[in-house]
């Protein structure tokens, strides 16, 4: 509690089921504590981003 909020080690509200798959923001059920550290690797930032199909290719 006493980390800079920066910290790698300091905690952060985790999203068991993330928002961009649909989570409830506002369940309590739905939040957990974790590692800044540990719940960025699991972000949603950090997954490859999908392109959407297109008919034609473009540059």
């Amino acid at each position: 509690m006493s980390l800079h909020h920066n910290d790698p080690m300091s905690w952060t509200v985790e999203h068991k089921l993330s928002l961009a798959e649909g989570g409830d923001p506002y369940d309590l059920n739905n939040l957990a504590p974790a590692h800044r550290r540990c719940n960025s690797k699991k972000g949603a930032n950090n997954r490859p981003v999908e392109r959407p199909k297109t008919s034609r290719r473009w540059k």
